[in-house]
């Protein structure tokens, strides 16, 4: 989840809809979660809430690739 900030508030809301906070990253407002999609239900009237975005694995080419 990106946010526009950090913080307990926060993440005790995320927590109270059903979440669980595996990360809580400062350098990009964000919250790494996990828990049943509908819950964002439960959060689209904060407005700390920016965007929601799947995770997914990163992928990194060899060199090699890369020319």
């Amino acid at each position: 989840m990106r946010v526009s900030e950090v913080g307990d508030d926060q993440q005790q809301q995320i927590e109270d809809a059903g979440f669980a906070v595996r990360r809580r990253i400062r350098l990009v407002p964000s919250y790494a979660v996990t828990g049943p999609g509908g819950s964002l239900l439960d959060l689209l009237s904060c407005s700390w809430l920016l965007a929601v975005e799947p995770d997914q694995p990163v992928r990194i080419p060899y060199r090699s690739q890369m020319t």
